[in-house]
C-alpha cells in the first residue's frame, strides 16, 4: 500500500504546476531519509561506465547520467543546442515551470575526453527510489556545445565531488540543507553488469543520504574510515603503508577513489622501488621501458604477491589472483602505471568494498562487499512452459 501511495503521488507531481517548491513523499526509515538508486551502465573500449537515472524540472523529465564522483559538474544538453552530440534526452527551459537562468557561463570536462560549454541554470533535481522520492533545487550546466561526448552514450553526467575551498557547493549538501536527506553522505555498491545471460543481486546501487550497511557488506563490523585530504578537488585519502611481497613503502601512500576508472592505476615511483625486491621472492621480473608494464616469468603464479594498502589496523587487499594476468609462464601485473605521486582505486575496488563518502566528517569508509548472486534470464517460452506445468499439476 505504501509503495502504491508513493507511486501515485510521484505521478501527480510530474504533471503538477508548482512553481516555487515541490511537495514529494519521503518514507522515513530507521536509517533516516535517503534514496537508493539502481546503477546501470555499459562496457565499451575496456571501460566500464556506470550511470544513474535522475529527473530534472517540473514536470519532471528523466535523464540517464554518467556517475562521476570526482567532478563538480552536473550537466545536460540544451534542447536544440548549437553544436551538440544530440543525446537522447535534452533539457528544455521552456518546458519546466521551475527553471531559473543564473546568467553565468559554464564549461567543463567529463571523462573520456568529453568537453562542454553553456550556461549555469537552476531547477529541481528529483531522485526516485523504490519507496521514496527526494527532490531539491540545484544549479547545473545546460550545454549548448559539447565535443567527443558520444563515447558514454548517456545524457550528461552527475558530479559528486568532495567539498573543497573555492569549489561549487556539492549536490548532496543541497539535499541536506533542504531536509530531504538526513546526512550529507553517499555510498556505492558495484557488481558485474557485463553478463548478457542474466543479472546479479544485489543490484549495483548508489545510496544518497544514508545507507543500510548490512545489506551490502559481508562483514559490517569491519568497516573503517579514513579522513580525506583537506581541500582536495578529488576524493583522496592517505594510507599508512603499501606492502608488495617483502617490500613496504617508506612513505605514506596517496590514493584517489574513482568511479570512472576501470583498473587500478599505480604510482610509477613505487613500481621502480618495489620491482627489484621481487628477486627476494625468487621471481624474474621486468619493467617494459616507456610504457611501464610490469611482468614476471614464473611456473607458479601462486607465489606472486598481493597488493596490500594498510591504514592503522585495517587493510585494503588486492589478491594476487585478481591483479595478475598469466599466459603460460608470463604474468603481467594488471595495474596501469602512468603517473607518479598517487594511486587510483577504480571500479575494481568499488566492486570489492562497499564504499561510503561522507561530507559531514570528510572521510571515506570501506567495508568488504557482499558477493553478488548471479541469476540466469528466463526467456518467455521457458516461463510459459513452467506455468503450463504448474497449471497441469493443479488441475
Amino acid at each position: 500500500m505504501i509503495i502504491l501511495f508513493v507511486f501515485k503521488i510521484a505521478l501527480a507531481y510530474k504533471s503538477s504546476e508548482i512553481k516555487d517548491s515541490l511537495i514529494l513523499p519521503v518514507i522515513d526509515s530507521l536509517f533516516g531519509k535517503y534514496a537508493t538508486l539502481k546503477l546501470g551502465g555499459n562496457y565499451k573500449n575496456n571501460q566500464a561506465m556506470y550511470s544513474v537515472s535522475v529527473f530534472l524540472g517540473n514536470p519532471a523529465k528523466e535523464f540517464n547520467l554518467l556517475l562521476d564522483i570526482n567532478s563538480y559538474h552536473t550537466w545536460v544538453e540544451e534542447k536544440q543546442c548549437k553544436v551538440c552530440n544530440g543525446f537522447q534526452n535534452q533539457y528544455s527551459p521552456e518546458d519546466s515551470l521551475t527553471f531559473l537562468n543564473l546568467s553565468v557561463k559554464a564549461f567543463g570536462e567529463s571523462p573520456y575526453y568529453c568537453s562542454f560549454s553553456g550556461y549555469s541554470v537552476s531547477d529541481f533535481l528529483s531522485l526516485y527510489s523504490d519507496i521514496s522520492v527526494i527532490s531539491t533545487r540545484i544549479p547545473f550546466a545546460m550545454a549548448n556545445y559539447d565535443n567527443q561526448c558520444t563515447k558514454t552514450n548517456f545524457d550528461g553526467s552527475l558530479g559528486l565531488a568532495p567539498l573543497a575551498i573555492f569549489t561549487p557547493t556539492p549536490i548532496i549538501n543541497y539535499f541536506n540543507t533542504s531536509n530531504e536527506i538526513s546526512e550529507s553522505v553517499f555510498a556505492i555498491y558495484l557488481n558485474n553488469f557485463t553478463s548478457k545471460s542474466g543479472y546479479f543481486t544485489p543490484s549495483s546501487s548508489l545510496m544518497i543520504g544514508n545507507f543500510n550497511l548490512s545489506d551490502y557488506s559481508s562483514n559490517p563490523e569491519s568497516v573503517f574510515y579514513i579522513s580525506t585530504v583537506e581541500n582536495s578537488s578529488k576524493w583522496k585519502v592517505v594510507f599508512d603503508e603499501l606492502i608488495v611481497g617483502k617490500w613496504s613503502s617508506p612513505l605514506n601512500v596517496n590514493v584517489i577513489i574513482s568511479s570512472t576508472s576501470t583498473k587500478i592505476q599505480g604510482d610509477i615511483n613505487d613500481l621502480i622501488s618495489f620491482a627489484p625486491d621481487f628477486k627476494l621472492l625468487g621471481l624474474e621480473c621486468y619493467i617494459v621501458p616507456n610504457i611501464f608494464v610490469f611482468y614476471c616469468l614464473t611456473d607458479d603464479p601462486n607465489i606472486l604477491p598481493d597488493l596490500v594498502f594498510k591504514y592503522k589496523n585495517s587493510t585494503i587487499v588486492f589478491p594476487s589472483s585478481n591483479i595478475w594476468e598469466c599466459k603460460k609462464k608470463n604474468c603481467t601485473m594488471d595495474v596501469i602505471f602512468d603517473d607518479g605521486g598517487f594511486w587510483v582505486f577504480g571500479q575494481s575496488v568499488l566492486q570489492s568494498y562497499f564504499t561510503i563518502f561522507n561530507y559531514d566528517n570528510q572521510s571515506i569508509g570501506f567495508a568488504p562487499a557482499i558477493s553478488a548472486e548471479f541469476h540466469e534470464k528466463q526467456n518467455s517460452m521457458s516461463v510459459w512452459i513452467a506455468i503450463s506445468f504448474l497449471v497441469s499439476i493443479i488441475i
